[in-house]
């Protein structure tokens, strides 16, 4: 059964966010500036690019120390050049990152503290759970910065050397696959879920706490397969102990061409997993604009370039109202997908 095309991406619906609250952390992160706005980025009466930055700039990993989304937020900050400023990361992890995002959101609007979020954490979680906010219009949207595509992944050794034979055996023996994948309110819990409707397949759904264990779980032979990034088992499929399958992008990855997509068996799963800059509501537009401006500096540099292409992510650098229309529009998007794929857990 062929699904009908869902592009999350930057190639039309990009990036995305929305925020989710717990009890805040108020030690990290703070450092006064200037100012104060709309988050749709209307003027401040008060601040302008003049006066900022003063001092350091916070940027929030809400993500665990070492994964992938925290090393593109390094990378970053590494690469952005705010005079006289200087751009450190700070990890705030935990509550499947609910807790950064609180954190920014409700940071002073003075450009001191941003975040660097997947649309995992900001987009989906708060149409799982009762918050005190929603969409996008809750946060200043700055610039997204990369995309990934996650894919499916197995044991080197599974019975299964192509993406047919996978399915086909699924087909043929429905809960028998075991799949490890993030937990609900999350990109590659969709994609596998999309997967599943589309294939008319049933997966017995393993909740993951981490690439790192989960491509363990699979080299170690106690799942079947994994849904995520390929660079996240990159040095595994590079010692010949795993494989990937198929990618659920639009086109092959420039960095794995020999991987098929699973468009190309008839599947139309693309979500994307992208990350973008974003700030406390009410940040004012002159410093939305320098921050936009400096990262997208920082994006285009030689430094950061390399780190995409050595990681397997994709600069995809949108800022702006097509930032905003774009974010937008996929909430409500991926709202759908919340209401079919988890209608009991939906608030």
């Amino acid at each position: 059964m062929v699904g009908r095309t869902r592009r999350f991406s930057a190639r039309s619906l990009l990036a995305g966010a929305a925020l989710a609250m717990v009890p805040v952390i108020a030690a990290a992160c703070s450092s006064s500036s200037t100012g104060s706005t709309a988050s749709t980025g209307s003027s401040g009466s008060s601040a302008g690019s003049s006066s900022y930055p003063v001092g350091a700039v916070t940027l929030v990993s809400p993500v665990t120390a070492g994964s992938n989304g925290d090393l593109i937020a390094r990378a970053l900050a590494k690469d952005i050049t705010l005079p006289p400023a200087t751009v450190s990361v700070v990890d705030l992890s935990g509550g499947a990152g609910i807790t950064g995002m609180t954190h920014v959101v409700q940071s002073a609007p003075d450009g001191s503290t941003i975040g660097l979020m997947p649309n995992g954490v900001a987009m989906l979680q708060p149409q799982l759970k009762q918050l005190p906010y929603g969409g996008p219009s809750t946060y200043t949207p700055i610039a997204q910065v990369t995309e990934e595509f996650d894919a499916l992944l197995v044991s080197s050794s599974a019975q299964w050397k192509t993406f047919a034979q996978f399915i086909s055996y699924a087909k043929a023996n429905p809960g028998k696959v075991t799949v490890e994948v993030a937990p609900e309110g999350s990109v590659p819990n969709i994609d596998i879920r999309l997967l599943e409707k589309d294939a008319g397949v049933k997966f017995t759904l393993v909740p993951g706490i981490g690439a790192a264990s989960a491509v363990t779980d699979v080299v170690g032979g106690h799942v079947d397969a994994v849904v995520g990034t390929i660079n996240s088992a990159q040095s595994y499929i590079t010692a010949g102990k795993m494989a990937a399958l198929a990618v659920m992008a639009p086109s092959r990855l420039s960095q794995y061409p020999s991987v098929p997509t699973m468009k190309e068996s008839g599947y139309d799963v693309e979500v994307a997993v992208s990350n973008f800059v974003m700030g406390p509501p009410h940040l004012p537009a002159a410093i939305v604009s320098q921050l936009a401006s400096a990262i997208h500096t920082a994006v285009d540099s030689s430094g950061f370039q390399q780190f995409a292409t050595g990681s397997g992510v994709t600069v995809s650098f949108v800022s702006g109202p097509a930032l905003a229309s774009l974010l937008s529009s996929q909430y409500a998007s991926l709202g759908t997908y919340i209401k079919q794929f988890y209608a009991s857990s939906a608030s």
